[in-house]
């Protein structure tokens, strides 16, 4: 069996998604968010990246799109929701080095205070 064209067509997927993630677009679905959360896990598990770049990539869109005032509020509380998953399963990817700046963001939501954080 080829897995070059399943593995495509899951890439392909989740770049739809995370532009539907961004954008908002089907808002009233808020499960969209965890899908495309979803399908990136799946990549990192196949070996087509690295996790912790998979990771951050997806927590920067989650940050991105829970800060954009564009956006409906509920979205944004859904995507803060995934982002604060995201942040754990980092800490826990990077064990101690990684566990200061995952605080230094997740301190930054509660506060509502997003402007400045920035993951890499």
């Amino acid at each position: 069996m080829d897995l070059a064209r399943p593995v495509q067509q899951l890439l392909q997927r989740c770049q739809a998604l995370q532009r539907d993630v961004r954008r908002a677009r089907h808002a009233s679905e808020p499960q969209r968010i965890h899908h495309y959360v979803l399908g990136g896990a799946k990549l990192a598990r196949l070996g087509v990246f690295d996790e912790v770049g998979v990771l951050r990539h997806m927590t920067r869109t989650l940050l991105h799109t829970a800060r954009d005032p564009a956006l409906p509020l509920s979205w944004c509380r859904a995507c803060l929701e995934q982002l604060a998953a995201a942040l754990g399963e980092l800490r826990c990817l990077l064990g101690p080095r990684g566990a200061s700046a995952a605080a230094a963001i997740e301190q930054a939501v509660r506060r509502g205070n997003l402007g400045w954080v920035a993951l890499c």
